[in-house]
């Protein structure tokens, strides 16, 4: 993250720092006089001083400078607290994933379409320019979700303050965008391609390495590829220079601005001067790292107080790289003394202060975002063998469904999983979830017992995967009968991302004279805490809850009302009354009532499984003896 920017740049001042010398200030004779373009504040100055002072060595001519200003950095959303100052700039960068892709085929990034048109110019575009008034989110308004959303994206909001920390109006966005609004112009957009691209070249042919607004103005005609630019735009959009006009423009915005600035009396106050954020610069690599020329770059005027870009051209199992740079517009002062004037005990002179509007580039944040799926869930296991059995035991083994958030339990120091910046929590915990796709575990085993995890790393037996979109497997293992051994399994996707282990299984083939049986228990590590105390026993009944769902107990009692639409009696009627009311039964595919349901309960532990036949039934009593 980056830091706050303190801008500071205070020259010593007569009239502040020779206080002593310079006695009873008085300001007359405000004014503005128009200069080259920008208006100069001025004011007349009276005082008293010492006769033995000489006014030359205190008030001279030379140009001085006030910028008192400070540019506050974005925090990530995620960490926002209670104590974060109000107003903090925030961001967040995340990938969104709505449906999962039906086909393996994906097209590469520039063969699909911006989010923000549905033009077909706009394929194989590396750089984009937003206008003032494009709307972030979308242009056309594609929804975010449900039929027509995007199937996956990246997605970056920021929240601001246009304004910046000083008290104010908005300044030099708010000109260019009334310009281009007025006029019909593409100012704003030419003003971020200039100020994002060509700075450096800017401030080379002014022989100065302080970039300024005025500065800008007077190389707008700095000639760049205008065909190397795309415009999202609801309107027709030219970043050609038209000197007849724009040079009236801009020189119209600088004599505006050059009224807003401070006088002197505020600087002598040292109050805070304004700054504003005047756009976006959105850097994209197809890499993980930012290693040479960024492979798309967008430019995002910051009219709002917040802005979501949406990013559609990314592929699935790829990482992209992203770098935010802000522009900002500092509103400092320069001003010099002139028409001084020594009468011995006292003196006078004029003080002009004009705007020095100074531009400032800050990289406020930047991350990678990989597109793939939440990692998977351990498997279901569960243990068989044959009566008969030499030593083999048959491993089952099923991709687990639902979900589940827990911290990422490694096999190894060394060992990392694959996961997207979208399933990491604030604390660090993962989201798991189940995807349909072809099975794919990890099988280890050892025969001594485990202290952790870690012991299983270098007794991985294999990786086995299914050819086809099944969900489970069958897995033999050869072992030695009557001698224990201890398996941990994990799931492992298509994208390489991994699931916690299961819990350990202690499994031993116990083989006599004429059969064989397989004894399966869970193993806990000597420092993990029991799940239960060991002198309490809990009735598996207490944990087991089953109720009919409500919309299965609404009685429908449409066929009792007569002609007027009035139930008169409910005597003699239960035989006519059913469960179950009209509206809601037709969400249901069927009814309850009479009907038999098979639960099954299987450990997570032991792969053990409990089935529960149920069937349901309606009694029907009648009582109005109440």
């Amino acid at each position: 993250m980056a830091e706050n920017i303190i801008l500071t740049d205070i020259s010593p001042d007569p009239f502040k720092d020779q206080t002593p010398l310079l006695t009873n200030i008085h300001f007359t004779n405000e004014n503005m006089i128009l200069v080259d373009g920008l208006y100069h504040k001025t004011q007349d100055i009276t005082f008293d001083k010492n006769e033995d002072t000489n006014l030359s060595d205190i008030v001279t001519g030379e140009i001085r400078t006030y910028i008192n200003s400070k540019i506050i950095a974005p925090v990530a959303s995620q960490k926002v607290t209670a104590e974060t100052p109000s107003g903090t700039p925030t961001y967040e960068m995340k990938t969104v994933r709505n449906r999962e892709l039906g086909s393996t085929l994906d097209r590469s990034e520039l063969e699909k379409r911006i989010f923000y048109t549905i033009e077909p110019d706009s394929l194989e575009q590396r750089n984009i320019v937003f206008d003032s008034n494009t709307p972030m989110v979308g242009n056309p308004k594609p929804q975010l979700t449900g039929n027509g959303s995007p199937q996956y994206y990246n997605s970056i909001y920021m929240t601001y303050s246009p304004m910046g920390t000083a008290p104010g109006e908005r300044m030099v966005a708010e000109y260019l965008n009334d310009v281009d609004d007025d006029f019909s112009l593409n100012v704003y957009e030419r003003f971020q391609i200039l100020v994002g691209h060509y700075s450096n070249a800017i401030k080379t042919l002014n022989n100065t390495e302080e970039l300024t607004l005025k500065m800008v103005f007077d190389s707008f005609g700095y000639p760049f590829p205008e065909d190397a630019y795309y415009t999202i735009s609801n309107k027709d959009t030219d970043l050609s220079y038209n000197s007849f006009i724009q040079d009236d423009i801009l020189g119209g915005i600088l004599e505006s601005l050059s009224k807003r600035t401070m006088d002197y009396k505020l600087i002598l106050t040292e109050k805070e001067t304004s700054n504003e954020i005047l756009f976006f610069r959105i850097e994209k690599w197809f890499s993980e790292t930012p290693v040479g020329t960024p492979n798309q770059v967008f430019f995002i005027p910051a009219t709002d107080e917040n802005k979501l870009f949406i990013d559609m051209q990314i592929k699935q199992d790829k990482t992209y790289h992203y770098r935010v740079t802000a522009y900002n517009a500092v509103i400092g002062q320069e001003y010099f003394f002139n028409n001084i004037v020594d009468n011995g005990t006292f003196g006078s002179c004029t003080v002009e202060v004009r705007p020095k509007i100074s531009l400032y580039e800050t990289i406020i944040f930047e991350g990678s975002l990989i597109n793939i799926p939440a990692p998977p869930l351990p498997p279901s296991v569960s243990f068989h063998n044959k009566i008969s059995s030499e030593g083999k035991v048959k491993i089952y083994l099923e991709l687990q469904r639902n979900s589940d958030i827990a911290p990422f339990i490694p096999v190894s120091d060394a060992d990392s999983n694959k996961v997207g910046s979208n399933y990491i929590l604030p604390n660090g915990d993962i989201e798991f979830k189940y995807r349909k796709e072809s099975a794919r575990f990890q099988v280890f085993r050892k025969s001594e017992q485990p202290k952790t995890y870690n012991d299983f790393f270098d007794n991985l037996i294999g990786t086995f995967e299914n050819n086809n979109m099944t969900e489970n497997m069958a897995i033999l293992d050869n072992i030695r009968p009557n001698k224990k051994y201890y398996y941990t399994f994990r799931t492992i996707n298509i994208f390489g991302s991994l699931s916690n282990p299961t819990p350990v299984f202690e499994v031993e083939l116990i083989k006599d004279a004429d059969d064989s049986r397989i004894l399966v228990n869970s193993f806990l590590f000597n420092n993990t805490p029991p799940l239960f105390k060991e002198e309490g026993n809990l009735n598996f009944r207490s944990l087991l809850h089953m109720n009919v769902a409500t919309q299965q107990l609404e009685f429908n009692v449409e066929d009792l009302r007569n002609t007027d639409g009035f139930i008169p009696s409910f005597q003699d009627e239960i035989t006519n009354i059913n469960l179950g009311s009209t509206e809601l039964a037709l969400e249901l595919v069927n009814k309850i009532w009479g009907r038999k349901f098979k639960f099954r309960v299987r450990s997570n532990d032991s792969g053990k499984i409990i089935d529960f036949n149920v069937k349901v039934n309606l009694i029907k009593e009648e009582d109005f003896s109440v």
